[in-house]
């Protein structure tokens, strides 16, 4: 039970979907988290390796997916993420005339510092690196 006066949603006389709605957008987003929503947060792709060539697939601004089929390597990409999720994802895939040994390694920067990286290796094999930049 809620404390008298305060309630996760204002009282409506009985229309189901402005309660749902005002118990989504009410107290419970903090000014703190709609403030952190609205700034934009920067993150640099990268994609290294020996195997010449990669198909990398990559997350933009709001949430976008995009993709490069035949990026030549070294790749680089910035992007501005928006919004309450700002997630970071990036996938870079060997090309499959690669030899056995080659590798691909993806990173995604924040500040200038590596968040997330992770090595594929062999033809076809893939990379992957996610997560939150926030």
């Amino acid at each position: 039970m809620w404390p008298k006066g305060i309630l996760p949603f204002e009282p409506s006389d009985g229309d189901d979907n402005s309660r749902r709605k005002a118990a989504t957008v009410g107290p419970f987003a903090s000014a703190g988290a709609i403030a952190r929503a609205a700034v934009p947060s920067a993150a640099i792709y990268k994609v290294s390796g020996d195997g010449g060539k990669a198909s990398i697939t990559y997350t933009g601004a709001d949430s976008n997916m995009a993709q490069d089929t035949v990026a030549a390597l070294p790749w680089e990409k910035k992007v501005t993420l928006k919004g309450f999720m700002k997630i970071a994802s990036l996938t870079a895939t060997n090309d499959f005339e690669a030899s056995d040994g080659s590798k691909s390694t993806c990173e995604i920067l924040v500040s200038g510092k590596v968040k997330f990286t992770q090595t594929g290796t062999g033809p076809g094999a893939t990379a992957s690196c996610s997560g939150s930049v926030d």
